[in-house]
């Protein structure tokens, strides 16, 4: 348990440290890799955009954005995520 409360002060003083582009390098706001993935499709007229999830993360996925901003994974085998995919010409 001890562990895990100093995990979690470090990772409060990188995102609360100064913002100038070295500390910007290390603090990605923006997630790339996905743990926790949609068990079903998305409305078309939902997603604003998406991004495929890096290569050195443990699934292949992508990232759907959503017109209000939330961000969802969902796995890249999926066949309503190659539709999609395939209809925006994206693959």
């Amino acid at each position: 348990m001890q562990h895990t409360s100093v995990v979690l002060l470090c990772l409060l003083l990188l995102t609360s440290g100064p913002q100038d582009s070295f500390s910007n390098s290390l603090v990605d706001s923006k997630p790339t890799c996905c743990f926790a993935f949609l068990k079903r499709s998305l409305p078309h007229h939902l997603i604003k955009g998406h991004d495929i999830t890096s290569r050195s993360c443990s699934y292949k996925a992508v990232m759907f954005t959503l017109k209000k901003g939330k961000i969802y994974c969902a796995h890249l085998a999926d066949r309503w995520v190659q539709d999609y995919l395939t209809k925006m010409n994206k693959i």
